[in-house]
């Protein structure tokens, strides 16, 4: 139900203007600094056979 009155413009979403949270791209740092280290971790392995601990 409407009175008639204007109240404001109704805006589109814009599909090029969607971004995620800035904490998601935190989270996916973390994510690539993590297995980035595991895989290091596992080439360390294939050389030495000893697990760094």
């Amino acid at each position: 139900m409407s009175c008639g009155r204007f109240i404001a413009e109704v805006e589109e979403p814009d599909e090029d203007g969607a971004k995620a949270p800035w904490h998601f791209w935190v989270l996916v740092a973390a994510l690539v600094l993590y297995l980035g280290w595991r895989l290091i971790e596992v080439i360390i392995w294939l050389i030495t056979g000893n697990w760094p601990s």
